[in-house]
């Protein structure tokens, strides 16, 4: 396994904490299930979106399917709480460790950026938001080739952007659905433990298994 040169990371749950979010959902509807919920219900409609070459932003499905999660739960919410609830998604704080990981990834001279399934307006307001733009080269919304992570198309437009090898890039993650899809194009992988988040058993193991990006900080030296 090459070193690589390129760090690509995942920005919600994998930088960035959603606790605020989730509190709020669960808060909304009186139920400590309904964050899980929403967010799966998100994650499998943008994939059918993927799947069948249609395509919303994120946002718009991210809209839906809360609209979707209210109904399974059978409460009410309006357009103005849905939306007042999603806007916090620009508003959300960095992992404990995230800044101090940046920071010793960028003293190693990696190539840094990051690939969202949000849009590319949001993802710049969360990383400025969090105080941590100033560690990515660059960032990358898949609403560049409208479908989503883990269709392979997104990584492949990331690696042609960045003009290198798929073995010389590293996607790091919370999900590993995310990293399903960069194995599938000859990614190097890294799954970052967050609370909640466990690895897919018939997966192929991720290159590195970490707590979370200080401990991939060591495993990279």
């Amino acid at each position: 396994m090459r070193k690589p040169k390129l760090l690509v990371f995942d920005v919600n749950e994998t930088l960035l904490d959603l606790e605020k979010i989730k509190v709020k959902i669960q808060d909304k509807f009186q139920d400590k299930t309904s964050f899980s919920l929403w967010f799966a219900t998100l994650l499998q409609y943008s994939m059918v979106k993927s799947i069948t070459n249609q395509y919303h932003s994120f946002g718009e499905i991210g809209k839906s399917t809360l609209r979707m999660t209210a109904e399974k739960l059978n409460k009410n919410i309006s357009e103005e709480e849905i939306s007042g609830i999603l806007s916090l998604i620009t508003e959300l704080p960095p992992h404990p460790e995230v800044k101090s990981a940046l920071e010793k990834f960028q003293s190693m001279n990696y190539q840094i950026i990051a690939l969202t399934n949000g849009s590319l307006e949001a993802v710049k307001a969360q990383m400025k938001f969090a105080g941590i733009d100033q560690y990515f080269e660059r960032l990358f919304s898949v609403e560049e080739v409208k479908s989503f992570k883990p269709q392979p198309i997104t990584y492949q437009y990331v690696l042609k952007e960045m003009n290198i090898a798929a073995e010389e890039a590293l996607m790091i993650a919370a999900h590993p659905w995310d990293l399903a899809g960069a194995k599938a194009v000859g990614m190097q992988t890294a799954f970052i433990e967050r609370p909640s988040q466990v690895y897919y058993p018939l997966l192929e193991k991720a290159d590195f298994m970490v707590k979370n990006l200080e401990e991939l900080v060591e495993r990279l030296k």
